[in-house]
């Protein structure tokens, strides 16, 4: 099995540390479509509450069908910051 390649491109539109960062999204099957990525974080308990907003996927339907892939993403976000796992660590459990 080969890893394939998986390139987004973005642009920071609004920082504002520790609580927000806006950014644009260009995937690379996308076609050029740019779309706006909003991360809200704040203190919850011992943790931290993660929103986290797709927007205008609406406007382009023929992308939205292919951002399904966040909650895989979003669970290796989970898994990095609970368990330190890695890309290698996951990729290691599939390859032969």
């Amino acid at each position: 099995m080969s890893r394939t390649p998986f390139e987004a491109f973005d642009e920071y539109v609004e920082v504002d540390p520790p609580r927000l960062l806006v950014q644009t999204w260009v995937a690379r099957w996308t076609a050029q479509v740019q779309t706006t990525v909003r991360w809200e974080l704040r203190p919850k308990g011992q943790g931290t509450l993660v929103k986290h907003r797709h927007c205008a996927l609406s406007t382009h339907p023929e992308v939205a069908k292919s951002f399904r892939g966040w909650p895989r993403i979003l669970g290796w976000l989970q898994a990095f910051l609970e368990k330190s796992e890695t890309v290698d660590d996951r990729w290691s459990e599939i390859a032969p």
